[in-house]
């Protein structure tokens, strides 16, 4: 904005009535104010009134601004917020003050995370775990033992967002909740982004009595790609419940090395028919003329199911060569009966 660079008294009077006055101009003339006169008592106070007025579209811009100032003005201006009746404002100030960090911020927020407004303590609980402060990290281990489903699903997400053993031990505690929904966000949390220290809960999890935590534990080993964990996958494409092998089949398609190639081998020619066209189609990755071979056999096969039959001719027509074109005639059979 050139009315910021421009040293005149009108200019200034001009900048400042668009800092005062909502509208598209108003946080391009606060951003300028602030820059051009950081530290400023009366730029502070422009800009606590514009938060105050808690508009949705302002506000985050606004803290922001109040926390890069970084006077104590400012600060104080944030403090004052997260007491005040705008929940936009709340919420800005306290992720302002997250951003600050210092002891003072971290303890007025969780503040209000324990005794503010009930519409803004989640997203100041938020804040103040996100930032892996210690305040942040005791507030988290309280959530996720609350009688809360709300509350600690809020600190599973912030946690989510914080790459710390301690954060990381938060989110194991909370995988041994009572309550299933906050048992799931907290697995899934960490099947997202596992590491080789989960390798042991995670295999301990793909014996759960829960079928979803189970399922994300697999999730969660192929991502840690260890030898045990790939073991613990494979192993259950082989010899866990049909949903799991499904799943597990999936997975162990994509490590394409001999032993996973012999997994869905065995699976292909499996008496379950949704497990055998599972492994068919999860096979497409591995080559070799003996995959192929079997996927003929399965395809000639008059006893086989109707889905196995037609899952190895796609297979085999989207492979192409000198197998596939053997069976054609039956091929296109199989893929014609399934489009009727």
């Amino acid at each position: 904005m050139l009315l910021a660079h421009a040293a005149t008294p009108e200019a200034a009077v001009t900048l400042a009535a668009l800092a005062r006055a909502p509208g598209p101009r108003r946080i391009e003339a606060l951003s300028a104010l602030a820059q051009a006169n950081a530290g400023d008592p009366e730029v502070t106070r422009l800009l606590g009134d514009a938060l105050a007025e808690g508009r949705p579209q302002e506000a985050a811009a606004i803290a922001n601004l109040l926390g890069n100032a970084g006077s104590p003005e400012a600060r104080g201006t944030l403090l004052r917020a997260l007491r005040g009746a705008s929940v936009e404002a709340t919420t800005a100030a306290a992720q302002a003050l997250a951003r600050i960090g210092d002891r003072a911020a971290l303890e007025a927020i969780s503040e209000t995370a324990r005794t503010g407004d009930p519409r803004v303590r989640a997203p100041a609980l938020h804040a103040l775990i996100a930032t892996g402060a210690p305040e942040g990290i005791a507030a988290a281990e309280q959530a996720v033992v609350s009688q809360d489903p709300a509350t600690a699903q809020t600190a599973i997400s912030a946690l989510a967002q914080v790459a710390t053993p301690e954060a990381r031990r938060v989110l194991q505690r909370a995988i041994a909740s009572t309550d299933a929904t906050v048992r799931h966000s907290a697995l899934q949390a960490v099947a997202q982004d596992p590491d080789a220290g989960d390798e042991s809960l995670l295999v301990g999890l793909c014996r759960d009595g829960d079928a979803a935590v189970r399922q994300l534990a697999l999730s969660g080993l192929a991502a840690v790609g260890t030898r045990t964990a790939l073991e613990e996958v494979m192993r259950t494409a082989e010899a866990g419940a049909p949903d799991e092998r499904t799943m597990a089949l999936g997975l162990v398609g994509n490590l394409g090395d001999a032993r996973a190639t012999d997994v869905l081998r065995r699976a292909i020619d499996d008496a379950n028919p949704r497990i055998a066209a599972a492994a068919i189609f999860d096979v497409q990755a591995s080559t070799g003329s003996e995959i192929e071979q079997q996927l003929l056999a399965r395809v000639l096969d008059p006893d086989a199911a109707p889905e196995v039959r037609s899952a190895a001719a796609q297979v085999l027509r989207q492979r192409g060569g000198e197998i596939a074109d053997s069976a054609s005639t039956q091929i296109a059979r199989l893929l014609g009966e399934r489009s009727n």
